[in-house]
């Protein structure tokens, strides 16, 4: 089957990616799908030409094993790999399956949403129409070209497992069934909100604006009835479009909305319409600096007195009516008009009579109240420092700017593929990203590379010191003219090696031993020079690994050796301070530059504020780890000075051969003022 091929080509590229383990997959019919490595070794081609015209196969005078995947009791594919790799076959079969897994799930979650759910998606995301997206509206049996707006509902919902996916699903048939919704009406989701294509009468809303209220107060009504929860929604609606081509604009118009409800939602509606706030869109759509300098001198006005200022957002709330600016106020009529006309003599601001005035009171009170909402990812595990980090800036920015700058968290994956975490950061799904500093050498420089160098520091405060006057400004100059920004460098703390079945105390212990590392290059020499066998596999991949006995070693924080339960395969840890972790906060070039000033010198103060946070907050949860991992049996090995001298002999190889000499001339320089400093 093409689907089954589809799998086995996904878990080849898996293996090559997440690990160095050289393989070749083969269909039931023995037809080659996928292999890690183009460059086949001459042996390997005899086996699989043999293999296909049906020859037995004879292990390539001893260098290749060759042996089945079975799914369901039937020989799904077969794998070849070299001898040396041969004993990684459960950890192979256990990648395969879980790429079989993967992908009917996706398959079935697929199943469950209609086509108009997927056309629905398609109208989110830009103005082309290709074949694809045509097909669907012949599907669906709609027309491309009538009037439809975007009604984004927001609702909240229980915390439990309810979807906004299968509510979508309820909700059109029931629209249906009770004449609020029509065939032509588009309905899809996005993250936790649903959004209906309506299709409408006319192109002006006031002509369409009663149908669209009554069905968007039925289908919130009918979502708390049918969650047996006091669902509290709102409906935000974009303007009409005669084309499909067009509804991305409506649907962006929405969102706007959407986005600004901590304003719009003090007019206490059920339905916001963008026709209604016009302006203030437009205004939104200008660059950051075009929209300071609007409202620049009007801003330096009105905040020359607390008095006119605290006057900005019940005049835009109530359409400019001083009688219910002064009942809002809780103030008699005429002291508002006495504090318009003070406004005007001291100001020159005349909002009652100037229009100019009057809209930018509208600005200055969204401006006000805008909120920024950033997402920000790691790669680890919720109980990580990385993720616990991001929820202590977040509740800091959250503080400082008075529920304005808010920082969505999100574990991205538990893989550990740093790479792709500021890929997802350059390519702006991300507004910030912590990960580790490996991946900054594609974006900065190769010379970062040496950061992950053994026994580059000698204690924490040390690498404090380091990282805070050289590394990072080394960093940020290098990234100048890319679409990153790093403003600091975490840590999760000592990285320690771990073992199963003996102690580790000198290099000479490892020999032999298969250790996971992290992807680099720098790290494999160091231990292959003492006859280890490193392996770089993903850190979610680590557990599946241990158990398997693909690898007898790992080294991490102690933190995370406790959050992944690695000590359920490992019997030792040795306690000797060779890696430190160092993991940068990066942003987004553009959502920086995105930002007002303020909010930017705010962003910078709080992520310092949080930088020291984390510092502490790494030492307490790794000393907390590490007093639960040994009660749970781990055995704590601190090697002698001398043994630890000889660690530091091994990786004497690595600063000879680097490329890199002027950088860790600077490195060793820093330390030296780090030390002179100790001292005074």
């Amino acid at each position: 089957m093409k689907e089954i091929a589809i799998i086995l080509k996904q878990a080849a590229r898996v293996l090559a990616k997440g690990t160095d383990i050289p393989v070749c997959i083969m269909d039931a019919g023995r037809k080659i799908l996928e292999y890690s490595d183009k460059n086949l070794p001459a042996v390997w081609k005899e086996e699989i030409e043999r293999a296909q015209k049906g020859i037995p196969f004879d292990g390539g005078q001893g260098k290749v094993c060759m042996f089945e995947c079975t799914l369901s009791d039937q020989i799904t594919c077969f794998v070849l790999t070299d001898h040396e790799h041969c004993r990684y076959r459960p950890y192979i079969i256990a990648l395969i399956h879980a790429a079989f897994d993967s992908f009917y799930r996706r398959k079935e979650d697929m199943a469950e949403i209609s086509k108009r759910r997927l056309l629905a998606s398609q109208l989110f995301g830009g103005g082309r129409l290709d074949f694809e997206i045509d097909s669907n509206f012949e599907a669906v049996k709609c027309k491309k070209d009538i009037p439809r707006c975007a009604v984004l509902l927001n609702v909240s919902l229980p915390d439990d497992e309810t979807t906004t996916g299968a509510i979508a699903d309820v909700i059109e048939k029931w629209g249906w069934d009770n004449g609020l919704l029509t065939k032509e009406d588009i309905c899809g989701f996005v993250n936790n909100s649903i959004v209906i294509f309506k299709a409408v009468e006319s192109l002006f809303y006031q002509e369409y604006s009663k149908s669209v209220d009554r069905m968007s107060r039925a289908v919130i009504m009918h979502i708390a009835e049918l969650l047996e929860y006091q669902a509290i929604g709102n409906a935000f609606v974009g303007s009409a479009y005669p084309r499909a081509d067009q509804l991305y604009k409506s649907f962006e118009e929405a969102k706007y909305l959407h986005s600004n409800f901590d304003y719009y939602g003090q007019y206490q509606k059920t339905c916001y319409y963008i026709n209604d706030h016009i302006f203030e869109y437009l205004y939104s759509k200008l660059n950051i600096r075009e929209q300071e300098n609007m409202i620049r001198d009007f801003k330096i006005s009105v905040e020359k007195s607390d008095i006119i200022s605290s006057l900005m957002m019940p005049m835009a709330i109530h359409n400019m009516s001083p009688k219910m600016c002064a009942g809002a106020l809780g103030i008699h009529i005429n002291t508002m008009q006495q504090r318009l006309k003070k406004m005007k003599e001291k100001t020159g601001i005349d909002p009652l009579h100037d229009v100019r005035d009057r809209a930018l009171v509208h600005i200055y009170a969204v401006q006000n109240n805008k909120k920024t909402i950033w997402n920000a990812g790691v790669i680890v595990q919720p109980g990580s420092v990385l993720f616990q980090g991001l929820c202590n800036l977040s509740e800091i920015l959250n503080e400082k700017s008075k529920g304005t700058f808010q920082l969505n968290i999100h574990t991205v994956a538990t893989s550990g593929d740093n790479f792709r975490l500021f890929g997802l950061l350059r390519e702006r799904e991300l507004d910030m990203a912590v990960g580790s500093t490996i991946a900054l050498r594609q974006l900065a420089s190769p010379k970062i590379s040496v950061l992950q160098y053994p026994f580059l520091f000698d204690s924490e405060e040390e690498a404090r010191f380091v990282l805070r006057n050289l590394v990072l400004p080394e960093i940020q100059s290098s990234l100048s003219e890319v679409e990153v920004i790093c403003f600091d460098i975490w840590s999760m703390g000592w990285r320690y090696l771990t073992s199963k079945n003996a102690q580790i105390r000198v290099p000479e212990d490892m020999k032999g031993r298969r250790i996971r590392i992290l992807a680099s290059d720098d790290i494999k020499t160091f231990f292959e020079e003492m006859g280890a066998v490193p392996v770089q596999i993903y850190y979610n991949n680590i557990r599946e690994a241990l158990a398997s006995d693909m690898i007898e070693c790992q080294e991490n924080p102690y933190n995370n050796i406790w959050n992944m339960r690695i000590y359920e395969y490992q019997k030792y840890i040795t306690e000797i301070k060779m890696f430190y972790s160092m993991e940068a906060c990066c942003v987004a070039r553009q959502s920086w530059s995105e930002l007002e000033k303020s909010k930017q010198n705010m962003l910078k103060e709080a992520i310092k504020e949080n930088s020291r946070w984390v510092l502490k907050q790494q030492k307490a949860v790794n000393r907390l780890a590490r007093h639960k991992l040994m009660k749970e049996g781990l055995e704590v090995v601190v090697p002698t000075k001398e043994e630890i001298d000889m660690w530091k002999e091994e990786s004497r190889t690595i600063y000879e051969k680097t490329r890199y000499r002027d950088f860790l001339s600077k490195i060793e320089d820093m330390k030296s003022r780090y030390l002179q400093t100790e001292l005074s």
